[in-house]
């Protein structure tokens, strides 16, 4: 605590008057503090930050090692880093350039500039740029298939797209759904229009210009030996993560050292300018990280041009973060104090980001003033109490609808919330810390905390039902049955599955017993008994093969990456089991409405197998809603 202390409290403020030396210093002691205390709670084998101010790098610094295997130090000049998802702000950055120049309009059909490829019509509205720039567009997500082990695999941006762009689920310009298709679909655009390939369009006018002259969407195998080496954790051990190649680069794939990628910081913080170049008209940088979309005015969290815009103690910050396997990565932009900063570390964990970066604003930036009445709040406004409407389980939307990863929400992958109510007409949720928060209703579906500053908003159907939640930032959770909650689904599956089991061990140990009689069962019945046996073995050994893929065949965090390489036939041979169990089960069916028509089953054994096959249709449904029936690659 003591430590602490000393990190936020005693060293002096980023200030535009603190004398250089002092300034450099301050930061210097701040991170030397913070960051190998944060890497050692945190378990990560490096971390490399870069703080720019004004025109210049005011501190850079690597900590650990970004190569366990190869003790190479993590150095902000050397180290190449993927930048992750904070590469789409290179793709809003060039698609401005040609709005500058006016060759692109940001609220023209995207249609009306590609050219080997056409987004398909819906809801009767285009997809424009602004709406690909902000996440707006309505597409689905989709990951599988979207990565490959080599370069030579890799597809052009075009082929790429035009296999892989996922289906329009929601009108555009109506809800955040983050998307890296579609960001990737926006590079498009700038390569057809400009007629360059589009990294080669970064290279010559964004990169070079600023002096970024490694900086590249593709892996310079001269900058090889400087290239950080990903970990994922399995066991407790750092496993090297071999690197691998986006089909969608332009929106995670950029590969730059945080000294390079000062600069381009620098240009967003100073008006498209280093003071030696300019790559934006005056204003358009002004206009790129100012909001664009907002699901509600209220909400801490809205979206510029690629950037993400939200309010840290006070400052307004305009950044992004990066993860994928192996790496996670952020940019923080504080505009009105000329500020920013770059992390990067080599597994996908940012919690040392997230706690480093939030310290390093409360420390030099900390300016906000109390206002109002204290929280927890003692005098509570008016407030409609009828919010019983709005109670439920709210889902993620991002997660692919329609393919068999849609399963990955089962095993945890994204997030969901349950919204409750007490006694006092207040809607009840989760904080981050999993405490329970207070909520009034100010206005109809905005509700305010009173536990902390902190707001939600609802949106609503055409029959005024609650559809969509929105949270802190630009989060979007689609209300769902409490049927299919992850709680309940894991239940069910997890008592079919067991049912499933008891029977094949009933059956196994019947037939170790000793025969003392000739079976009574007449040919129909003893037919009926062997389609429900192979229907529960099938169904078992459909679950035991889906284990033998995942976790022995394939590395378990392939399905945590939504299958990113696709599938090989070892999952096709394991979906046919699940269709055969079908076919049996259907057969069962059949032998059980014959049983009864030779109306010589017992009551007994018919009430056993209506229970049967009820479960068994339950569970090809559940299935079914998961996606995990049939062939969904």
């Amino acid at each position: 605590m003591l430590l602490v202390f000393l990190i936020l409290f005693v060293s002096p403020s980023l200030s535009a008057n603190t004398p250089g030396d002092s300034l450099t210093g301050a930061v210097a002691h701040f991170f030397d503090s913070i960051v190998p205390l944060k890497m050692q709670q945190t378990h990560i084998p490096c971390l490399v930050v870069s703080v720019v101010k004004d025109n210049h790098i005011l501190f850079e610094k690597g900590y650990g090692e970004a190569n366990l295997e190869k003790k190479m130090p993590a150095d902000p000049r050397q180290t190449v880093w993927r930048i992750a998802s904070i590469s789409k702000v290179i793709t809003a950055t060039a698609v401005m350039q040609l709005v500058d120049e006016g060759k692109l309009d940001l609220d023209r059909d995207v249609n009306d500039y590609l050219k080997g490829m056409k987004v398909p019509e819906k809801f009767g509205k285009p997809i424009t740029l602004r709406n690909l720039l902000t996440h707006t567009a309505g597409f689905d997500d989709r990951y599988m298939g979207k990565s490959f082990h080599t370069k030579a695999e890799l597809p052009s941006l075009q082929s790429f797209l035009q296999k892989m762009l996922p289906a329009r689920i929601e009108p555009p310009g109506e809800l955040f759904m983050y998307s890296n298709l579609g960001n990737a679909l926006a590079a498009l655009v700038v390569q057809d229009v400009s007629g360059q390939d589009y990294n080669e369009y970064c290279r010559q006018h964004i990169f070079i210009p600023l002096g970024m002259k490694e900086t590249s969407f593709r892996l310079n195998p001269y900058r090889l030996e400087h290239l950080y080496q990903g970990y994922v954790v399995q066991g407790g051990q750092f496993r090297p993560f071999p690197f691998d190649y986006l089909g969608d680069y332009p929106a995670g794939q950029l590969l730059s050292s945080a000294d390079e990628f000062s600069r381009f910081m620098m240009c967003q913080l100073n008006d498209g300018s280093t003071g030696e170049v300019r790559i934006l008209k005056p204003g358009t940088t002004e206009r790129m990280q100012s909001t664009q979309f907002t699901q509600n005015p209220k909400l801490n969290g809205s979206m510029g041009l690629a950037f993400n815009l939200f309010d840290v103690d006070g400052n307004k910050v305009a950044g992004h973060d990066g993860g994928y396997l192996g790496v996670a990565t952020r940019m923080w932009l504080l505009p009105e104090r000329k500020t920013g900063f770059f992390m990067a570390t080599n597994v996908m964990n940012n919690q040392a980001i997230e706690n480093i970066s939030y310290a390093f604003v409360h420390r030099f930036f900390n300016h906000t003033q109390p206002s109002g009445e204290p929280y927890p709040l003692k005098k509570l406004p008016e407030y409609d109490r009828d919010v019983v409407k709005y109670t439920g389980y709210y889902r993620t939307t991002r997660y692919p609808h329609d393919d068999f990863t849609k399963i990955s929400l089962l095993f945890g992958y994204g997030g969901s919330v349950r919204i409750w109510k007490n006694d006092s007409g207040m809607l009840m949720m989760p904080d981050y810390f999993g405490n329970p928060r207070r909520l009034i209703q100010v206005q109809p579906g905005v509700f305010q905390s009173v536990d902390d500053d902190y707001y939600i908003a609802f949106k609503s159907d055409a029959n005024g039902q609650p559809k969509f939640l929105f949270t802190a930032g630009t989060a979007v959770f689609e209300k769902t049955p409490e049927f299919y909650a992850r709680n309940v689904q894991l239940f069910l599956l997890g008592s079919l599955l067991t049912f499933f089991i008891l029977v094949l061990l009933a059956r196994f140990v019947f037939l170790l017993l000793p025969k003392r009689r000739k079976s009574s069962l007449s040919m129909a019945g003893q037919r009926l008994k062997r389609a429900s046996t192979w229907t529960a073995a099938l169904f078992v050994l459909h679950w035991l093969g889906m284990g033998l893929v995942f976790f022995v065949l394939h590395p378990a965090w392939e399905l945590s990456v939504g299958l990113a390489y696709g599938v090989g036939p070892d999952l096709y041979v394991v979906q046919s089991i699940l269709i055969l169990a079908v076919v049996f089960l259907i057969l069962t069916l059949v032998r059980y409405f014959q049983a009864i028509g030779k109306g010589d089953a017992s009551a007994k054994s018919m009430v056993f197998y209506t229970l049967f096959l009820l479960l068994g249709f339950l569970y090809t449904g559940l299935l079914y809603y998961w996606n995990v029936l049939g062939f969904k690659f």
